[in-house]
C-alpha cells in the first residue's frame, strides 16, 4: 500500500490512496503508522485527568450529501445523512479501540478512513525529589525521579506498545533536554549544581507517544555561601597625582559582611604588602596583629601608612559539610606621610583662599611658625588642621611677603621621615 506524508494542523497525519485518517478534536493527539501492534494507524491521546473520556472524531467526505456510518470495535453505531451545505461528520470518542468511517454517495466512490486505533495514555502523577544524602552537598545535589510510570497499549494477552518516540527529560533549570531511546527505571537521579540561591525544580518527561508530563515540585534550600563584603575608609583623601579611595593614617575602616547564607566568618586582615616579602611568613604571621578576626562586623585602624589587602571567608554551617566561600583580595590604600605647602594666599573675606592651610598626611606631629620680614614671629600653630587667617593680634597684616617654617614627621612604620620646609608665602589682599 502506498502512503502519502503531509503535514496537517501542525500535527501529522498519514493518507492512503484509498483511505484517509480522520481528525481528532477537543483533545491533545500524535499519529503513528510504522509499526504498530497491527498494522492500524495508532491515534494516541493525551489524557490529562485519566477518564478516558473527551475528544471527537471528524471525518470530511470533501462535498455534501453524503451517507456516513462508523463503527467501534467491529461494531457498527451510527449512521446519518447531512444536509446540503454540509460535508463533515462528527461523533464522539468512546473510549479506547479499533474506529473506522466511511461516507457512501449515489453514483460516487465510497470514502473510508480505513481502521484506526484509538488510545487513551494517561501517566500518574509523579514526583521529583532531592536526595536526602546530597542535600548539603556544596557543589551539586541529585534529583530522584520517583513513581513514574510509562503509560502503554495491551494488545493482546502479552503485547505491550509503549509508542516509537524517543523520551525526553528537560529539568526545569536547563534548556536541552536528555535524550533516551528507552525510559529510565524509576528511582533514577540527576545531577545538579548548584549556588547560593534556593531552587525549585520540575521534571517534564516527553513519553514515547509525544506527550509531555510534569512532576511535582522538588524544593532546595540552598546551604552554598556568598561571599560578600563591604569597607568604609573613615578618613579619607584626595590628592592629586595619588588616585581616590584611599585614606590618611591613623586610618578607621569600617569591614561590613554582606554574605548570602552565611553563619561564620573569618577575616583576613594582610599587612603592608613591603613587609611580606620572600620567604613568605606563615599565615598568622602575614596577618595584622598576627590573627583572624571572627566577628561579622567591626572596624580596625590602620595606624601606618602603606598598601594592604583583605578577605573575608564564609562558612554555612548548616550540615556536616560547612560549605564555604571567600571573596575576591581588596586593596586599603593609606597614603604615604605628606606635607604640601602653598606659596600664596588672599586673606579678603571673600571665602576662598581665606586661610594659608598646610596640607599634613599621615603624620604624628606638626608645627608651623610665620614670620614677617624682620625675622619676627607673627602666628604660630600646632593643629594640622589650623591655619593662618592674615591676622596679627586681631588685625590685619599687611601685604607682602612672609616666611614660613614647618616641621613634621610621618607615621611611617619603618623609618619615618621627619620634615622640615622653609619658603616663602605672599599675602595678597
Amino acid at each position: 500500500m502506498k502512503f502519502l506524508w503531509i503535514w496537517c494542523l501542525g500535527l501529522l497525519c498519514v493518507y492512503t490512496a484509498k483511505a484517509q485518517l480522520p481528525q481528532l478534536e477537543g483533545c491533545i493527539y500524535s499519529v503513528e503508522t510504522l509499526n504498530t501492534p497491527d498494522g492500524f494507524p495508532f491515534l494516541a491521546v493525551k489524557d490529562v485527568a485519566g477518564n478516558g473520556r473527551g475528544g471527537q472524531v471528524r471525518f470530511n467526505a470533501g462535498s455534501s450529501g453524503w451517507v456516513y456510518k462508523w463503527m467501534y470495535e467491529g461494531v457498527e453505531s451510527g449512521t446519518g445523512t447531512y444536509a446540503a451545505d454540509s460535508s463533515d461528520f462528527v461523533f464522539p470518542l468512546q473510549g479506547n479501540g479499533v474506529y473506522s468511517v466511511t461516507a457512501e454517495k449515489e453514483g460516487e466512490e465510497s470514502k473510508t478512513s480505513g481502521d484506526f486505533r484509538i488510545f487513551y495514555v494517561h501517566v500518574p502523577e509523579f514526583e521529583l525529589n532531592v536526595v536526602e544524602e546530597t542535600r548539603y552537598d556544596c557543589e551539586g545535589i541529585k534529583l530522584r525521579i520517583d513513581g513514574f510510570q510509562p503509560a502503554f497499549y495491551l494488545y493482546g494477552e502479552d503485547v505491550h506498545y509503549y509508542g516509537a518516540h524517543s523520551v525526553e527529560y528537560l529539568l526545569s533549570t536547563r534548556q536541552e533536554p536528555i535524550i533516551s531511546v528507552d525510559y529510565w527505571p524509576d528511582g533514577m537521579e540527576i545531577f545538579q549544581t548548584v549556588d547560593y540561591r534556593d531552587a525549585r525544580y520540575t521534571l517534564r518527561i516527553m513519553d514515547k507517544f509525544g506527550f509531555e508530563w510534569t512532576s511535582t515540585e522538588a524544593e532546595y534550600i540552598s546551604v552554598i555561601p556568598k561571599a560578600k563584603m563591604s569597607f568604609k575608609l573613615l578618613n579619607t583623601v584626595k590628592v592629586d597625582g595619588y588616585g581616590e579611595d584611599m585614606g590618611q593614617a591613623p586610618l578607621d575602616v569600617e569591614f561590613t559582611d554582606e554574605s548570602v547564607n552565611a553563619q561564620s566568618y573569618k577575616w583576613y586582615l594582610y599587612k603592608d604588602t613591603a613587609d611580606l616579602k620572600d620567604p613568605l611568613p606563615t599565615l598568622e604571621d602575614s596577618l595584622m596583629d598576627n590573627r583572624i578576626r571572627y566577628e561579622q562586623d567591626f572596624t580596625y585602624t590602620y595606624e601606618h601608612p602603606g598598601l594592604y589587602r583583605v578577605r573575608l571567608e564564609v562558612i554555612n554551617t548548616a550540615g556536616p559539610n560547612n560549605c564555604w566561600d571567600t571573596t575576591e583580595l581588596k586593596d586599603i590604600k593609606v597614603i604615604q606621610s605628606l606635607v604640601n605647602v602653598p606659596n600664596v594666599f588672599t586673606p579678603n573675606g571673600d571665602g576662598i583662599n581665606d586661610i594659608f592651610r598646610v596640607q599634613v598626611l599621615s603624620s604624628t606631629s606638626f608645627h608651623a611658625v610665620i614670620i614677617n620680614r624682620w625675622g619676627r614671629k607673627v602666628y604660630e600653630w600646632s593643629d594640622q588642621s589650623g591655619g593662618w587667617d592674615g591676622k596679627v593680634n586681631g588685625t590685619d597684616a599687611s601685604p607682602g611677603t612672609y616666611y614660613y617654617i614647618i616641621t613634621a614627621r610621618g607615621l611611617e612604620k619603618n623609618n619615618p621621615p621627619k620634615y622640615v620646609k622653609k619658603g616663602a608665602l605672599l599675602l595678597v589682599r
